[in-house]
């Protein structure tokens, strides 16, 4: 368990063994769910201690961490649709309200989860990618200042990444017959974005003001899959765990081991101005294990580092000052960053114990092979002519 001073806590107890696709336990009155479909299913309450694909609990954190259980008011079933994807799209959600620190709250909560064979896009050469997600979402009129928790589980999900869109977050996945059981909790945290064209030079590289400040609170499980084309990532490290993202920007790319900088970065955009015109300020979390970050980036030199530092840098190349934590034990990385401003920064994690020689660059002369005067210089860590020209001895 990793606590960062005000920006939550990660409990994770590993998955072990994949989990295959069978036929979970349904709710009495509901026909099993066809997860080979094309579809997206809308997830409601348990019925009994045994049922999967379903919801288990869902209520409220009052201040000083008790959970108020939410009473659920209705249940409210819309026509579905299919998506231009060819996709089946069910529309139901919940409301649910409580009395917390002596005043009414309420909420209305949606948990779509998508079957492995949901349409995600097409490849260039005309196939088709699928993937599975889950991904619970919370309404209410004062978002901001209500704490929820939500507890899932699920049959075949295996996951690979997955993203908290919230303050004051807190995850656990714990094993169960047939499945797992997933705990999301946390606060509403606002976003601010575009709604117009991102065609104007300064939206494409965020340095804009936004269009609208919004305020969200949802949660995202990426399913990983043995067949590359049934899942956002290949599933080879999920045995091994898998990475954790806290945020409030827009996305949060996929880490990537960068291997000249000797780092594990990723890509958190968002406008720098908020639409009220303030400085759109960020936070950031991860959590992992030094077995998936072995298994995933092969060669890192994070998961035996004694000393880790996070970096928060400019697209160009300056870097800002941030309110920062790690905490590296016990085979577990939780690292937080909090305080920085918006546009495209890239988040370093790296191994700050041994300095990094810098990677140094050679510059080759290269002549065309038809005509000699035609000379051209490239430099690069590891340069070659381009076509039609060779290296000049």
């Amino acid at each position: 368990m990793f606590k960062n001073s005000g920006l939550g806590i990660f409990t994770v107890l590993l998955l072990v063994a994949p989990i295959g696709i069978g036929a979970p336990a349904q709710a009495a009155g509901r026909a099993p769910f066809d997860f080979t479909s094309a579809s997206q299913f809308d997830l409601t309450m348990c019925s009994n201690g045994a049922e999967l694909d379903c919801i288990e609990s869902f209520g409220f954190i009052d201040k000083v961490k008790n959970f108020i259980p939410g009473v659920l008011e209705a249940v409210n079933t819309n026509p579905g649709y299919t998506s231009s994807e060819g996709n089946q799209i069910e529309n139901t959600t919940m409301d649910f309200t409580a009395s917390v620190d002596g005043k009414p709250v309420s909420a209305n909560l949606r948990v779509p989860l998508q079957s492995p064979r949901y349409r995600l896009w097409k490849n260039q050469d005309g196939s088709q990618h699928y993937g599975a997600s889950l991904r619970p979402w919370i309404n209410s009129m004062d978002l901001l200042n209500i704490t929820v928790r939500l507890i899932v589980r699920t049959s075949f999900l295996k996951p690979q990444n997955i993203q908290l869109v919230a303050d004051d977050s807190n995850f656990k996945q714990t094993k169960i017959a047939g499945g797992n059981a997933w705990m999301f909790e946390g606060k509403g945290t606002r976003v601010s974005n575009y709604t117009h064209s991102v065609d104007a030079p300064d939206r494409r590289d965020w340095s804009a003001r936004a269009d609208v400040d919004t305020s969200t609170l949802h949660f995202i499980i990426h399913h990983a899959d043995e067949n590359l084309e049934y899942g956002y990532w290949p599933a080879k490290c999920a045995d091994k765990g898998y990475s954790v993202q806290a945020f409030n920007s827009n996305a949060a790319g996929e880490p990537y081991w960068d291997r000249g900088n000797q780092s594990l970065n990723f890509a958190v955009p968002s406008p720098h101005l908020m639409a009220s015109g303030e400085t759109n300020s960020g936070f950031f979390k991860l959590w992992t294990t030094d077995a998936y970050m072995n298994c995933q980036w092969a060669g890192n030199t994070l998961s035996n580092a004694n000393n880790i530092s996070i970096q928060i840098v400019n697209s160009d190349g300056t870097e800002q000052i941030a309110t920062s934590s790690v905490v590296h034990a016990n085979g577990q990385l939780f690292v937080s960053a909090a305080g920085f401003h918006y546009s495209a920064p890239t988040i370093r994690v790296k191994d700050t114990s041994v300095a990094v020689a810098p990677v140094k660059k050679k510059t080759i002369t290269c002549v065309n092979t038809k005509n000699s005067k035609v000379t051209k210089k490239v430099t690069a860590i590891s340069p070659k002519c381009p076509a039609g020209y060779k290296i000049r001895k």
